[in-house]
């Protein structure tokens, strides 16, 4: 079971600690907390909402001792948003800390004793095995729960723990809920597992007091690029250095921009790029520190249980260098959607993870992802990927933010539009700068200078409905 297995890596470091702004203790401590919880509970899916991200870690570490379902929730992005989740993934019980300590909430209303979220479906054997149901951020569309199980999780934090660089003598900054998958697997569980010493992050994202965090010993940090160019900005005027060795990248793809910003800001420290998503636990390749300066764009090598193909629309693998689409075989693929037969199907078509991902594969094996498949425009015949528009114009200081998308009036044929955050810049002087950067087929025939951009819960652009169609 995974709970023995992280345990017993546990107790080999049983006085490092996890801490938060206002609780510490021991992993001694945090193994009789997970047991006591977990001898709370009884068979069901077990939603987790909690103010404090460490007592989110130990339901969580609770269902798994007990072999119950975890849906870990967040309570940072809202009642609408955790309604949506407990709507969704049908739960038995929720588990709070609205008074300090997890406590137990059946969500048992009606005479049958069926659940107030049930949607009257019987579970079938993927449901009983699942260990977690993890939501996806809905980027492009209805988010689904993937139904992850313990097997899965293993094989990803094993994949893992083969080339992340933790020691136990780290201390890791968890900032990001546990929500999300990369932060659950790719953060918390391979630390109890390495024996790290981990420090949560409970507050809003702020930049300045999360460099104030940073600079308190914290050695390892994992983030977006997004979440660490805000940073690098700062940093130099909250610490004149930091003990900061390894930095993680993750949820978005890097930029030449932003890599050059984060080098900048953090010359000594070794810098890492990896890609995943929910439905594969979620690791699926990652890119080694030593090849981050020279391939920031990339996100590396599958790993080493992973079979990873780059396919056309046809399911035919292309040639090096061609854009198709990322599919990925292995042990850490999810069962499924959660009761979403359909989707489950259209994802996991002829026994491959179909991700949704635009990508190409170089000589080396190195995967480059260029945006999502609903993402990609089709303009006069020509396939054009918003995120490469995107990625040259954040090149230039000026430009804070933008956004590529197809537009379409009418019967009209769709054409490229930006919405750009920028300083200073007039709408002549954005189409001057489109003209000196983007090649003829990328320029766009409309724009928005705009103040902000829309982000979903996970931080991500919200792209507008357009004229894109898919091949």
């Amino acid at each position: 079971m995974l709970w023995e297995y992280l345990k017993q890596h546990m107790l080999l470091h049983p006085d490092h600690r996890i801490e938060d702004e206002t609780t510490c203790m021991t992993f001694s401590e945090t193994i009789r907390k997970a047991e006591k919880t977990a001898s709370l509970l009884t068979p069901g899916r077990y939603a987790i909402r909690c103010r404090s991200e460490m007592n989110t870690g130990i339901a969580v570490l609770g269902c798994l001792a007990k072999g119950v379902t975890a849906v870990p929730l967040s309570a940072r992005y809202g009642e609408l948003h955790c309604e949506r989740i407990l709507q969704l993934t049908t739960p038995d019980f929720l588990l709070t800390d609205d008074d300090g300590d997890l406590q137990v909430h059946p969500l048992k209303t009606f005479a049958d004793g069926s659940s107030a979220y049930s949607a009257g479906a019987n579970s079938d054997a993927a449901e009983e095995q699942c260990a977690l149901i993890l939501c996806t951020s809905g980027t492009t569309g209805i988010p689904k729960g993937a139904m992850i199980t313990e097997e899965n999780l293993l094989a990803n934090l094993a994949d893992i723990d083969a080339y992340f660089d933790l020691r136990c003598s780290d201390r890791i900054l968890i900032a990001r809920p546990l929500y999300h998958c990369a932060v659950l697997t790719g953060e918390f569980l391979i630390s109890l597992l390495r024996g790290v010493n981990i420090r949560f992050c409970n507050a809003a994202f702020e930049p300045m007091q999360l460099a104030a965090q940073l600079a308190k010993e914290i050695t390892v940090f994992c983030g977006t690029p997004t979440l660490l160019t805000h940073l690098a900005r700062v940093a130099g005027r909250v610490s004149a250095s930091y003990c900061l060795r390894l930095i993680v990248s993750s949820g978005e793809c890097m930029t030449a921009k932003a890599a050059a910003q984060i080098r900048k800001a953090f010359p000594a420290v070794r810098i890492m790029n990896v890609y995943g998503l929910t439905e594969a636990s979620p690791r699926v390749a990652y890119l080694p520190p030593e090849l981050f300066d020279c391939h920031a764009e990339s996100v590396g090598y599958p790993l080493r249980s992973l079979e990873v193909r780059v396919v056309d629309k046809n399911g035919m693998e292309v040639p090096s260098g061609t854009v198709g689409e990322l599919i990925v075989r292995g042990p850490s693929v999810m069962k499924g959607y959660f009761r979403a037969p359909k989707a489950t199907e259209k994802a996991l078509a002829g026994g491959w993870l179909h991700t949704g991902d635009m990508a190409c594969m170089d000589a080396e094996g190195r995967i480059r992802i260029k945006c999502r498949r609903d993402n990609m425009m089709i303009i006069a015949g020509i396939n054009i990927y918003p995120q490469e528009i995107e990625n040259a114009l954040r090149n230039d200081p000026r430009v804070q933010d933008v956004l590529a998308y197809a537009a379409q009036e009418d019967d009209a044929h769709p054409h490229i539009a930006i919405r750009i955050v920028c300083d200073h810049m007039t709408s002549d002087e954005v189409l001057k700068l489109c003209r000196a950067c983007l090649p003829a087929y990328e320029q766009p025939t409309e724009i928005h200078i705009v103040q902000a951009l829309q982000r979903n819960a996970s931080g991500k652009l919200i792209r507008p409905k357009g004229g894109t169609k898919h091949e």
